[in-house]
């Protein structure tokens, strides 16, 4: 799997992430990322700060910037927000689709199989 790392704007620079997760790919990494703004925004608020002008930039192993997510994008329309359940319910569904390409790709080579048998057989 591949290696993200979120990186955190804040109003005096960046705060690098130095480890990084491993994540199946760039959706899931959004989606951990919006699911963790509402908490560091809460967390921030306590400290005094204003949250919105801080940012998740997620890049790869590389450094390459894949994608920038702006606190104030996914706090000012809580229509938005990506809550737990709904990451979960994501995930779930997201291996329920890989389980469902696995199962197929196992049948289509059973099926190759079985066709290549019968046409040796004729």
């Amino acid at each position: 799997m591949p290696l993200f790392y979120f990186h955190l704007r804040t109003p005096t620079g960046l705060d690098p992430d130095e480890d990084g997760l491993t994540m199946p790919n760039i959706e899931t990494a959004y989606l951990e990322a919006c699911a963790s703004i509402p908490d560091m925004a809460i967390d921030l608020i306590r400290e005094g700060l204003s949250p919105m002008p801080y940012a998740f930039v997620i890049t790869n192993e590389a450094g390459e910037i894949l994608m920038e997510i702006p606190f104030a994008e996914r706090l000012r329309d809580p229509q938005r927000q990506i809550r737990p359940k709904q990451t979960t319910r994501a995930r779930r569904l997201s291996q329920e689709i890989a389980d469902a390409i696995g199962a197929a790709r196992a049948t289509t080579q059973r099926s190759r199989e079985i066709l290549a048998r019968a046409r040796g057989t004729s």
